[in-house]
């Protein structure tokens, strides 16, 4: 600790010990009192969950602000805490109001119900307060620190610093006021970057809009993440609007952002590129899903297909759960395999964009900084934009059941599961690819059945590391890994010897 004091010894009636250890170091807490536990949000979730025991735990996270470490603490550990208090807090209501009864002489005349009712209220609220009587329960209580520490409240610096940066999760977040339209009747349209970083107030507005429903949503977002969405060119942004939108539009307001999609195009990397970096073992930056497959089959071929990653997904809290996702990512899907534009309105649109682009084109030692007059489009309909020419669409995500049913429902098969988990999530991170409807009449094209041999083998490697590294997962996540990494299986109920394969093995036969 570079010569740093990691303990400090208190003498007064008895020995006190205030003590600095590492979040690994759970071991060492078998006489603690107090355990304060400082940016909880940034220590892997397994370790906080170890570092939980029969003492005074006190957990501090920084969700807003630059500082911010995202909602990721909130969203997995304390949901379950008060999901566990919940249901503890109903037990000893019902405990107690089991306790209550009647005379049994004449109905009505001892007030039982009203006996229980007040009964179960106070026992609810000695628990949520000191926890369960039978000392198997924890009490949760949740702070929230309003007040700056470091700074005055409404510092000026601070506020710009904030807005700069689009940090304010509680300016950008706003209510759906248009209610909760039929996923069916949503639509999908691509954000213009030129126009979403144009200085323009409605644009500001809206780009911390977006940036609130990533911190909403469970993401953790840092400077760095807003120069990669404004500087990237492989970068895309989709979001997904009701009916309405159209209407806000026209009356000067913001429309309701029901879900956002960050998109990153990847692939076309050269045969020979592959085949130098893999004989040293090494992997450029960039280009996640093409590396690490290349990587893991030793295939040079399938980096030079050109794909589409799901880098965030995010749907507004006040509709989660509601179909939105699925809808969202149903019409990019489509968008990319272009069933959405037609091929005239295509090129009326390319022309006007032409145009427009012409007008405002300058050098950048002539450019000002200021709101441009003549803007291209904020948000233009997928079905007005030409898409790219891709062959598949993926994402990486670490595997839980809910992520691994929402992408197997988005039709995506598993290729890829690391056997080692995450360092901050605790996760297995998986990759899940979708094969597109590709044009015929372009070049490197691969074969129709290209992806049922990445996911073949990832299946036979997953079921035959269930008993050692994917020992951890649940039987229902288990099956649900086999079966979405399920591609060239009978659908007649009939297990040929290829599907038997990958349950028995040949001694198992016998």
């Amino acid at each position: 600790f570079n010569k740093a004091d990691v303990r400090i010894n208190v003498f007064r009636d008895h020995r006190q010990t205030i003590q600095y250890i590492q979040p690994n170091d759970c071991g060492k807490l078998s006489h603690c009192e107090l355990l304060a536990i400082d940016e909880a949000a940034a220590i892997p979730l397994p370790i906080v969950k170890a570092l939980l025991g029969p003492y005074l735990v006190f957990m501090s996270s920084t969700v807003n602000g630059y500082e911010g470490t995202g909602r990721a603490l909130s969203l997995k550990l304390i949901d379950q805490l008060r999901k566990q208090q919940g249901g503890i807090t109903a037990e000893e209501a019902a405990k107690a109001a089991a306790q209550i009864h009647g005379s049994g002489k004449e109905k009505g005349k001892d007030k039982v119900h009203e006996q229980r009712w007040k009964a179960s209220a106070q026992a609810a609220a000695n628990a949520s307060k000191h926890g369960s009587n039978s000392g198997a329960g924890r009490a949760l209580r949740e702070i929230t620190l309003e007040t700056p520490i470091r700074y005055a409240s409404h510092d000026p610096v601070e506020s710009w610093l904030l807005n700069l940066l689009c940090m304010d999760t509680k300016v950008g977040m706003q209510r759906l006021v248009m209610g909760t339209p039929s996923p069916s009747d949503c639509e999908l349209y691509l954000v213009n970057r030129d126009a979403l970083f144009s200085y323009h107030k409605l644009s500001e507005s809206f780009l911390q809009r977006i940036m609130s429903l990533y911190t909403a949503a469970h993401y953790k977002n840092q400077p760095n993440d807003l120069q990669l969405l404004s500087d990237a060119p492989a970068q895309n942004l989709f979001i997904l609007l009701g009916p309405t939108a159209e209407k806000q539009g026209a009356e000067g307001h913001l429309p309701d952002v029901l879900c956002v999609l960050q998109v990153s195009l990847e692939g076309e990397i050269s045969k020979d590129i592959v085949q130098a970096e893999l004989s040293k073992g090494h992997r450029s930056a960039g280009d996640l899903i093409p590396w690490t497959l290349s990587q893991q089959f030793q295939d040079s071929e399938f980096a030079g297909l050109s794909g589409a990653r799901i880098l965030r997904i995010a749907v507004h809290p006040d509709v989660q759960g509601m179909g939105y996702g699925s809808r969202a990512m149903a019409l990019l899907i489509q968008y990319f395999e272009k069933e959405l534009f037609s091929v005239d309105e295509m090129a009326e649109s390319d022309q006007e964009n032409e145009i427009e682009m012409a007008s405002i084109e300058k050098p950048l030692t002539e450019q000002k900084l200021k709101p441009r007059e003549k803007l291209p489009p904020l948000l233009v309909p997928a079905s007005q934009s030409k898409p790219p020419n891709l062959h598949w669409v993926g994402a990486s995500f670490g595997v839980t059941a809910p992520l691994l049913k929402f992408w197997k429902r988005c039709k995506m098969e598993l290729v890829y599961l690391r056997q080692t988990t995450n360092e901050l999530t605790g996760e297995h991170t998986g990759i899940m690819l979708r094969s597109l409807k590709i044009d015929e009449t372009l070049d490197n094209n691969p074969q129709a059945d290209w992806l049922s041999g990445f996911v073949t083998d990832c299946r036979k490697r997953v079921v035959n590391l269930y008993s050692h590294e994917f020992k951890s997962f649940d039987t229902s996540t288990a099956l649900t890994l086999i079966d979405a990494g399920k591609s060239n299986c009978s659908s007649e109920g009939i297990v040929e010897a290829n599907e038997l394969a990958y349950l028995l093995t040949p001694h198992d036969l016998k």
